[in-house]
């Protein structure tokens, strides 16, 4: 032990010399100090060795300091990645990758689904944005960081997991059996169109080649004949920065702003401008955004706002304006760092402090993060205060097929189940159907055949629960059917005729000729 606080000493001492003489430029009081802090860890250390009740030795010791001193900092994006944590945060956004297919952000201390992924075991299986995991292979998650999450639901093809899972509105908790597969990483989940002039490009995450997948994306539903776009970032949670400043690259003219950043590290400050002229410049666009489009979807959703090129209609975005950065330790530790903060072109702070649970804590504070107005490049009023507020905001809207709250409680923890018979009779409906297409009904006698089925696997339901909920049964019928016998881009055409958020965009754009049209004009109107 008397060996290592010798190299201690002398490590503080040769920092001294390797960081240009900072310890000898400090005045002795602070240098006493710093000495000293270094001489008391080193005898925490040595005491926790030799007199606690588990044998730790040195190394454990220290790995836990250094884990302790990153925990106080209170930032849930600095940690030390390891190993397979590490591999596993770079094969999320460069390459396919072998687990259950699910978007995950920490909140009030749980794992909580932002968003299955299109075509994956937990899409297949039900679960929902806003699904909270509260276990894995029966192991609470509380605390979890993201980090333990991909270890977690990560693994070999062809194994499984058990989740727990807590759904808002029902009480028992919902039990999930996930038979793991290969994730292929996508980010334009769906481009088509809404109306004969409306196109549609859904983002569901930023990640490598993200920006050359949006412009072709763009082309296609140009050649199909829309005149307008609809670009959908809710769920989106980001990913690749530099991804995200290539998309709004696409939508901006040469040198317009896009984002800037602001730190105390070398190279954290800067300013990104577009490099290129835009592609589409007569597009009028609506960017569609909620509380769970994050990060690099919030950098495309303020450049566009913050430079009068689109209109951006939903809820506020979730805040997440921190860089981080990449430092090596080891040959297989690197160090994850917030180093700076993200800003819109106008100044605005897209992030909001949160504590190492996710939970919101107050707005930074800042000169540019208060609720002032900002403005646009041409003039318009902007609200600041942490993430991107829309233009028009419009919150998540119940419709005809979304499943009232009295029904959610009715299936409870049996929502496996449901959700089992419903696919299978899906199944058995596009086998035994002569044709199915678009215009396929769900009748009476089938209603009642799904009731009796899932009466069979004992979830039964009263008489008033059953017909208040009709015409969502009648739709997850329609939509499981149409998804098992068309495919997905047929179940999605009739997604987008019934999203109120979708429907008022399509109105919106529907009014106007030019794009300025829409975000000076459109924009006031009801």
């Amino acid at each position: 032990m008397k060996l290592r606080q010798g190299m201690v000493t002398v490590a503080v001492l040769l920092a001294s010399f390797i960081l240009g003489g900072w310890l000898l430029g400090r005045n002795r009081a602070e240098d006493r100090d710093l000495y000293l802090s270094a001489e008391r860890l080193d005898q925490v250390v040595d005491l926790i060795g030799e007199s606690y009740v588990d044998s730790l030795d040195a190394a454990e010791l220290y790995g836990l300091a250094l884990d302790g001193m990153l925990d106080a900092l209170g930032d849930p994006y600095t940690s030390i990645l390891r190993g397979e944590e590490l591999r596993s945060m770079r094969m999320g956004l460069e390459g396919d990758y072998d687990g259950v297919g699910l978007r995950i952000e920490m909140a009030d201390g749980w794992l909580m689904v932002i968003t299955p992924i299109a075509g994956t075991p937990a899409e297949s299986a039900g679960l929902e944005p806003g699904d909270r995991i509260v276990e894995v292979d029966g192991r609470s998650t509380f605390g979890w960081s993201s980090e333990d999450a991909v270890l977690a639901l990560r693994g070999d093809a062809g194994t499984s997991v058990d989740l727990s899972i807590v759904r808002p509105g029902i009480d028992e908790v919902i039990e999930f059996t996930l038979e793991r597969a290969t994730i292929p990483v996508s980010s334009v989940r769906f481009a088509g169109m809404v109306t004969e002039s409306v196109g549609y490009i859904e983002l569901e995450t930023v990640g490598e080649g993200s920006a050359e997948q949006v412009r072709e994306a763009v082309e296609s539903v140009l050649a199909r004949g829309a005149k307008k776009l609809i670009l959908d970032l809710r769920f989106n949670p980001g990913g690749l920065l530099n991804e995200g400043i290539d998309i709004a690259d696409l939508f901006l003219d040469e040198g317009a702003g896009i984002a800037s950043t602001s730190g105390r590290g070398f190279g954290s400050t800067a300013t990104f401008d577009a490099k290129r002229e835009q592609l589409w410049p007569d597009l009028p666009i609506i960017v569609l955004v909620n509380g769970y489009s994050a990060s690099a979807a919030e950098i495309i959703a303020g450049a566009l706002q913050d430079n009068d090129r689109a209109l951006v209609l939903g809820e506020r975005t979730f805040g997440k304006g921190l860089v981080q950065r990449l430092l090596p330790l080891s040959s297989d530790e690197q160090l994850r760092v917030t180093s700076s903060r993200w800003y819109t072109p106008s100044g605005r702070t897209i992030h909001r402090d949160r504590d190492r649970w996710g939970v919101l804590e107050h707005i930074v504070a800042d000169s540019t993060s208060d609720t002032s107005a900002f403005l646009s490049v041409g003039g318009r009023e902007l609200v600041g205060g942490g993430g991107i507020i829309p233009d028009r905001e419009l919150g998540a809207v119940e419709s005809s097929v979304s499943a009232p709250p009295g029904f959610q409680d009715a299936i409870g923890s049996e929502f496996p189940v449901f959700r089992d018979v419903l696919v299978s009779y899906a199944l058995e409906v596009r086998e035994q159907a002569q044709a199915v297409d678009t215009s396929f009904q769900v009748g009476r006698r089938m209603v009642e055949e799904f009731r009796n089925r899932l009466g069979r696997r004992d979830v039964v339901f009263s008489n008033a629960e059953w017909t208040s909920a009709r015409s969502f049964i009648e739709w997850q019928l329609k939509m499981t059917v149409i998804r098992f016998s068309l495919g997905r881009d047929s179940e999605m055409q009739l997604v987008l005729a019934h999203d109120p958020m979708i429907e008022e965009a399509a109105r919106l754009l529907e009014a106007v000729v030019t794009p300025r049209e829409l975000v000076f004009e459109a924009a006031q109107s009801n």
